[in-house]
């Protein structure tokens, strides 16, 4: 909850400019958009899309191979958050 500290004069414009708002809201809820298809935003510049379509995983050991560092089978990466 915040408490806001206001002249009468400014909680009349205040109560004004909300009922317009709650107004507009109102009237939107009326539109009738069954028939509009759901909005999907278009693909960034330059990147093609594929199918996403399932491929076999990289065997562990060529991955670890790849790694910069590993220990253990596992990625060894740098510390990123503080613990405390």
């Amino acid at each position: 909850m915040v408490r806001v500290d206001l002249a009468d004069d400014e909680v009349d414009t205040l109560v004004q400019e909300l009922g317009v708002m709650l107004e507009f809201a109102a009237r939107l809820e009326d539109v009738d958009v069954g028939s509009t298809p759901e909005w999907t935003p278009p693909p960034p510049e330059g990147h093609a899309l594929r199918p996403d379509t399932p491929t076999e995983s990289l065997p562990r050991e060529t991955a670890m191979a790849l790694a910069p560092s590993a220990e253990d089978g596992y990625f060894k990466m740098p510390r990123t958050l503080d613990e405390g």
